[in-house]
């Protein structure tokens, strides 16, 4: 029942991607250079559902900074460019926010206790899935995880310089990032052995 009730959060937002693909496809807007599921949330998301049905350790370990790192800028900065009732709208937002719940259940239903090696596989596969995008994005002339330029709406890149700066500073914001979804788990430790 725990695996059902988490792979059933997941599929909201997974259901979300593929709708608006699907939907994109029906209408004849559909295109490989913005819409395929390679922005980091979308891509989530579309991993979320076998992560949560697998359970497998190291990916729900990568999945909780994936979530906190790239779903709650999307959730604090939206890139809307149109109001509710929208269907991009609501798209938008059955995609960001039914994944924040999925850290939380991992931690309190499949007891799930990060660790350091999370922190490392994180940024690790995260500097993967950067490198792929770009390789992706030179060859569509795409913006996927804004490996090219900065997205039209004002957020966190703002801070980092231009391109290609806002890449190599950005790493550092990922580690510190990292190691601020990491610090709950370090106090927790800590605690238990004082």
């Amino acid at each position: 029942m725990q695996r059902i009730i988490g792979t059933s959060i997941a599929m909201i937002p997974c259901l979300s991607v593929c709708t608006r693909m699907i939907y994109l496809a029906a209408i004849g807007e559909f295109t490989p250079v913005e819409d395929l599921p390679l922005h980091l949330c979308r891509f989530i998301a579309l991993l979320a559902p076998f992560v949560m049905f697998y359970r497998r350790r190291s990916w729900l370990g990568i999945l909780h900074f994936w979530i906190f790192i790239g779903t709650l800028g999307a959730n604090v900065f939206p890139e809307l460019f149109t109001g509710f009732p929208s269907l991009e709208y609501i798209l938008f937002w059955t995609l960001h926010s039914p994944l924040l719940i999925l850290p939380f259940y991992s931690i309190i239903v499949y007891r799930v206790k990060i660790n350091a090696s999370d922190a490392i596989k994180t940024f690790i596969a995260t500097n993967l899935f950067l490198a792929i995008c770009w390789v992706i994005n030179y060859s569509l002339g795409s913006n996927y995880f804004y490996t090219m330029k900065k997205p039209n709406t004002a957020g966190l890149l703002d801070f980092l310089g231009e391109y290609p700066t806002y890449i190599f500073s950005g790493q550092m914001v990922i580690i510190g990032f990292i190691l601020l979804f990491y610090l709950p788990f370090t106090i927790r430790k800590s605690k238990k052995t004082t």
